[in-house]
């Protein structure tokens, strides 16, 4: 028996490729964001010290974004 709070799902998985949160510069700002696929994110969290960019809505934790490489 596991007790986890992994989902089975991710436990047994096989030749799943996990993708880690990365530091991303998006709109001149820091953001921490998940990757989804080879140019889409998911905001996880603003990188900031000042507090007038946490009110801008672009930069919401759960928005989708498009990188430009």
């Amino acid at each position: 028996m596991i007790y986890s709070i992994v989902p089975p799902e991710v436990i047994f998985a096989e030749n799943i490729a996990l993708k880690y949160p990365e530091e991303v510069v998006y709109l001149g700002k820091r953001v921490l964001v998940q990757p989804m696929d080879d140019r889409t994110c998911q905001i996880i969290q603003l990188l900031s010290s000042s507090p007038s960019d946490f009110l801008l809505p672009a930069f919401s934790p759960g928005n989708i974004i498009t990188l430009h490489t």
